[in-house]
């Protein structure tokens, strides 16, 4: 990576909250085909950190640590939360190196050991790739459908808009069973 790689202190709370410590690695490997590659607890990553955590995992571990020395919010951290920080990118470098590896199995590709790092890095490079083209090909409608939102909160919550609206029942009473005509 010739690049520089100039990453905030939003990257570690991605770190941080990226993997569950009560999710079980089986669990992990078993949905990653179907979520991002990195996401956190429910929150969004900007694609922007998404690349730099890309690139970030893609480091050999000692130009890792010479990356990490750059960042004065990891200077800020105490040992053990660097030691925690750390250990979470390694988590997430062994789940993604597990996903990538299965994916070339599904392929039918016999990775040999020597070129399954480069192997992973180019999976890695490439499911960026692919969740950007997907992200920037979706992103018109998710501005339309947050602006239809907003509207629609305006419209009711405003002052002087539309009555609030009751609550919504809850329960076994409140669900309904299709009738035919």
């Amino acid at each position: 990576m010739a690049r520089n790689l100039v990453l905030g202190a939003g990257l570690f709370l991605l770190a941080a909250t990226a993997l569950p410590a009560a999710e079980s690695a089986a669990v992990r490997v078993a949905d990653a085909e179907r979520a991002p590659l990195f996401s956190t607890r429910g929150g969004r990553v900007s694609m922007e950190v998404r690349e730099r955590l890309a690139q970030l995992l893609q480091l050999p571990k000692d130009k890792l640590w010479e990356e990490l020395m750059k960042w004065p919010a990891f200077h800020q951290m105490t040992l053990q939360e660097q030691g925690d920080f750390l250990n979470r990118l390694a988590e997430m470098r062994q789940r993604i190196r597990v996903q990538a590896l299965r994916k070339a199995s599904e392929m039918g590709l016999k990775i040999p050991p020597e070129k399954e790092d480069a192997f992973v890095n180019s999976y890695i490079e490439e499911r960026i790739a692919m969740e950007k083209k997907i992200w920037q090909e979706t992103q018109p409608k998710r501005h339309q459908l947050d602006e239809e939102m907003k509207s629609n909160l305006k419209r009711q919550y405003a002052p002087g808009g539309a009555p609030n609206p009751a609550p919504l029942p809850s329960g076994p009473e409140a669900t309904s069973t299709p009738t035919s005509p």
